[in-house]
């Protein structure tokens, strides 16, 4: 990072490497040697400020305020003066930021007398702003602690970039800016507020969508002597929300093909500002055009100087949202929220957004597992147990679609014979025990074999699974809780 980058990564690893419980994980791979570097990191803990310890809530209370410009001193806490402090950044501070979340990745306390006590932690500060941009830095720390003061030795963070930033794009006419001075918009902040009040609504009204019907139903003749309409000069711009580091990349083309490939219709702008990118072209056309469509294809690349290949994060289509509209109280909640619209998307590899999803999981019952922000392998399995559930195509990764499906206020699930209710499982039957008891180990209620044998560890787990949810039956198996407990499965 800069020159106390060694201070930083010599201090982690040598906590990280000392912690008891630890996963293996890969954290770069160098082109000249063409050896994996390994880091062992330990069990992530996402909490909350009240979940800390004393002595960690007032060295982040410092060393978050030293972030924010030193607003304001922390009693009790010093930086010890001429140790390397890292905490600032030249064109950044995260003034207006607040914590969101913390997610510890390590706390190595060593007692060195009655009163004394050496300590080492290091973890990720998620900060979000009232506009909804989001930032991740990771920090690590050295302090000391005694009966009437806390010493922080050395200290320093590095913004840590998204697997995947979430991006918003608007279509803007160009005379919204005809008046505007050169120092109207001075920050990301302003530009966005204004473009968001400037902006063409893409959510189509009733009229337009009568047009669009008239306009399908013409035959080809009469659609080519109608034209086009509405063709004017806009702004297309794309906000990236998320904070990137100084060397990650995204590079937006406008193509007359949804991707990577086509041909270049117009230049493209970058702001750069302390990490927040904001892309931006121009043309003459309609945003609701009936047929002369483009793309706006935005790529991103996390570490242009290491291996990482540039992955595509979005593609927008100047055309408005003219799907079927839905049932008045599903379309009220989507377009009052923008995760269930789309037009927030959610990142897995987020903790925030990764916690979102595994409660919204565990509402529909797909999930029951511990909603820790980490997405690992029982939060997919959930997650492709919902896609097949939701009759939706595809692997089971996430999806804008499998969100916005995830998300509704009104859920449909498929149903097969068993959760139905058409066919009724025996659980005498070694085939039909085995369906039983993979569903309740999947809901958390059974940790035995699955040896098609319901015995007595199975009738006990049925037994919790009717108590904890109310089912009917106490235990027993009839058809009402056979219902119940496969119900959204698609089985």
């Amino acid at each position: 990072m800069r020159k106390y980058w060694p201070i930083l990564i010599f201090t982690a690893i040598g906590l990280l490497l000392n912690s008891c419980v630890a996963t293996e994980k890969i954290v770069r791979q160098t082109d000249q040697s063409q050896r994996q570097v390994r880091i062992l990191y330990p069990q992530r803990q996402v909490l909350d400020e009240r979940e800390l310890a004393p002595d960690v809530k007032l060295v982040l209370a410092a060393v978050i305020e030293r972030m924010r410009g030193n607003r304001h001193t922390v009693d009790g806490v010093v930086f010890s003066p001429g140790r390397p402090h890292d905490l600032t950044e030249d064109d950044f501070t995260y003034e207006g930021f607040d914590l969101k979340l913390i997610d510890l990745l390590g706390y190595e306390p060593e007692r060195l007398s009655p009163n004394e006590a050496d300590v080492r932690a290091a973890g990720l500060l998620h900060f979000k702003d009232a506009i909804g941009r989001k930032a991740s830095t990771y920090f690590a720390v050295h302090y000391s602690v005694t009966r009437n003061k806390i010493v922080i030795e050395e200290s320093a963070i590095a913004v840590i970039p998204p697997a995947y930033p979430r991006l918003e794009a608007y279509f803007v006419p160009q005379s919204a800016f005809a008046e505007l001075q050169q120092d109207d918009l001075r920050n990301f902040a302003d530009l966005y507020a204004y473009t968001r009040l400037s902006a063409e609504p893409m959510v189509p009204t009733d009229e337009e969508r009568k047009e669009r019907e008239a306009y399908e139903k013409m035959s080809l003749w009469k659609k080519v002597a109608a034209g086009t309409k509405g063709r004017d000069d806009y702004y297309i711009i794309v906000f990236c929300m998320d904070r990137l580091a100084s060397g990650s990349e995204l590079k937006m083309t406008v193509s007359n093909t949804m991707g990577a490939v086509g041909q270049d219709l117009a230049e493209v702008v970058y702001r750069y500002e302390a990490g927040w990118r904001t892309m931006i072209a121009g043309g003459n056309f309609n945003p609701d055009s009936r047929s002369n469509h483009f793309y706006a294809n935005v790529q991103y690349t996390l570490d242009p100087q290491g291996q990482t290949e540039p992955i595509m994060v979005g593609s927008f289509k100047n055309e408005k949202d003219y799907a079927p509209p839905q049932v008045p109280e599903i379309m009220a909640q989507q377009q009052g929220d923008p995760i269930a619209s789309g037009a927030v998307f959610l990142n897995p590899d987020s903790p925030q957004d990764a916690t979102q999803i595994q409660n919204r999981l565990r509402q529909l019952g797909f999930f029951q597992g511990p909603v820790d922000g980490q997405f690992g392998e029982q939060s997919k399995n959930a997650l492709s147990r919902f896609v097949a559930a939701a009759g939706i195509e595809g692997d089971g990764l996430w999806t804008l679609e499998v969100q916005k499906k995830l998300f509704a206020k009104q859920v449909t699930l498929n149903t097969g014979p068993i959760s139905s209710g058409d066919k009724l499982l025996d659980p005498r039957r070694k085939s039909d025990a085995r369906l039983i008891q993979t569903r309740l180990r999947e809901l958390g209620f059974y940790s035995g074999k699955i040896d098609g044998l319901f015995g007595q560890g199975s009738y006990r787990a049925l037994e919790n699974y009717t108590l904890a949810t109310g089912a009917p039956g106490s235990g027993k198996w009839n058809l009402d809780v056979q219902k119940q407990l496969f119900e959204g499965t698609g089985q």
